[in-house]
């Protein structure tokens, strides 16, 4: 066979190796009717909800990843069919499009749209870098402005989007081919990465806090960032080390650089309104724990006031129309699937198959099904490609049911999320991989991810479930189940 050759089961995409149609939609029928034959002979004992809330949630997981279809379509397909089997009312299929979580995404992406449409999110970046001095500082120093960004603008695809004409801003500066690769490569990273430190930095995140105010663990904003913050900040630094030696020579970290220098005109009226506007709504949500309401409220309040066009020359309706509504619908619906999990009974269903499992092989103690979840949420990008799926599949299939074995279901539900961060192994495993690789500037190609994931994944793992042992139950996240189901 020629050496550039392919097999014939087998084509190239910007993920590498993968299936050919055909195999792919025999491979997800074959195991389709398999699994579902399975759950609906095989739990007699069950439930008619039960087994069909797991077919249902089969057929999605198999959309997702082995045919790999749009997430959004397939979830709602997944809640009409619960719905028009009787399995879930409509209106929890209406009501989960009302969830205040929703709104808190929905008013995020309005104070995002002003920062972006100011100028205000670009001008804070790029003021970081004015004062690198070489390629070494520069890398620190984008990273980490690229982190504070996770608590301005909701979503990572958004965040992404916003922060590439900075990238070729800089790109253009430094005009080296290799530096370039490198620096294309940190920012994807960063943003995924980082989006951990924020409640709402992933809409991933707000289906894990949906399901830890589910199992009696409150998390108001301020706690996730006391939580997500140190990991958040140790997982970007240890990217950039990775990419600075696995990508960079140590003359090539150590070259001058003469950065362009920001924009140092004072502040324009109406960024300096939507400044103080974002501000007080993170106050706002900084400080929950004290006036008590909700964050949806202080969000909603937050984009009225930053959409006043007087003051901020954005409108309401420009800013909406800017809106990811394919992320609002999906998460809607995950959170409605996801109940429908718990609410039947089919994860307890799950947990009590699994503990009959383990007893059958010695049993599993609490440690294993710790990193059972941190592996499984390393390793889960390989196969659904959407961070917001992988939780919303993770959380009521896996975290929950090994809560079983004696660890708080927070704990491990907060595991998954963070693990589910790390998803720069492919083109497709994360949109803002993809974007970053299809610019028309020549970047990276998927042997770089490839690589930089076998060097990041054995010290994300291990820091993961490092945090998970010491660090989390330190802050007040602790592995051992509250006797009273408590809060924090």
């Amino acid at each position: 066979m020629p050496r550039n050759s392919q097999p014939a089961l087998l084509h190239r995409d910007g993920a590498g190796c993968t299936l050919q149609p055909g195999l792919r939609w025999s491979i997800a029928l074959t195991i389709a009717a398999f699994g579902c034959a399975a759950i609906w002979l095989g739990l007699e004992d069950a439930s008619l909800n039960i087994r069909t809330v797991l077919c249902v949630f089969l057929m999605a997981v198999i959309c997702w990843s082995i045919l790999r279809l749009p997430a959004t379509p397939v979830a709602l397909v997944a809640g009409l069919t619960l719905v028009v089997t009787g399995v879930a009312p409509a209106q929890t299929f209406y009501l989960s499009l009302g969830h205040h979580l929703i709104w808190l995404l929905f008013a995020a992406f309005v104070i995002g749209h002003a920062l972006s449409k100011t100028g205000l999110a670009q001008r804070l970046v790029l003021a970081t870098t004015s004062r690198s001095g070489t390629v070494r500082e520069l890398f620190f120093a984008i990273g980490f402005a690229i982190a504070a960004t996770a608590f301005l603008v909701p979503s990572t695809t958004g965040r992404a989007a916003l922060l590439v004409p900075v990238y070729l801003a800089l790109a253009a500066n430094i005009d080296d081919r290799r530096i370039n690769r490198a620096l294309a490569l940190l920012f994807p990273t960063a943003v995924l990465l980082s989006a951990g430190a924020s409640m709402i930095g992933a809409g991933a995140h707000l289906v894990a806090v949906d399901f830890m105010a589910y199992t009696g663990t409150e998390v108001t904003f301020l706690y996730w960032a006391v939580l997500g913050v140190p990991f958040a900040a140790l997982s970007l630094l240890l990217a950039i080390i990775v990419i600075l030696t696995l990508f960079l020579t140590p003359e090539e970290r150590a070259r001058g650089l003469v950065m362009a220098q920001p924009d140092a005109s004072p502040l324009r009226g109406e960024q300096v309104y939507v400044l103080a506007v974002s501000a007080a709504t993170i106050a706002f949500w900084l400080t929950q724990q004290w006036h008590k309401l909700d964050l949806a409220i202080g969000a909603m309040a937050g984009a009225v006031a930053i959409t006043l066009r007087p003051f901020s020359g954005i409108s309401l309706k420009d800013a909406i129309s800017d809106i990811n509504w394919n992320l609002l619908v999906f998460l809607a619906v995950t959170l409605m699937l996801g109940h429908m999990l718990t609410d039947t009974g089919a994860a307890a269903l799950i947990a009590s198959k699994l503990m009959h499992l383990a007893a059958g092989n010695g049993g599993l103690s609490p440690a294993a099904a710790v990193m059972i979840a941190a592996f499984a949420a390393m390793a889960a990008h390989l196969v659904i490609t959407s961070r917001t799926a992988r939780v919303a599949v993770l959380i009521p299939s896996l975290a929950i049911p090994l809560a079983a074995f004696g660890v708080n279901p927070a704990a491990l539900i907060f595991l998954v999320t963070m693990g589910s961060g790390f998803c720069q192994t492919m083109y497709v495993s994360a949109k803002p991989v993809a974007l970053f690789a299809g610019l028309d500037v020549a970047t990276y190609d998927d042997r770089d991810l490839v690589r930089l994931s076998a060097w990041l994944l054995p010290g994300m793992t291990g820091l993961l479930l490092l945090f998970s042992f010491l660090v989390w139950p330190m802050l007040g996240l602790d592995l051992s189940p509250p006797a009273d189901g408590g809060s924090s």
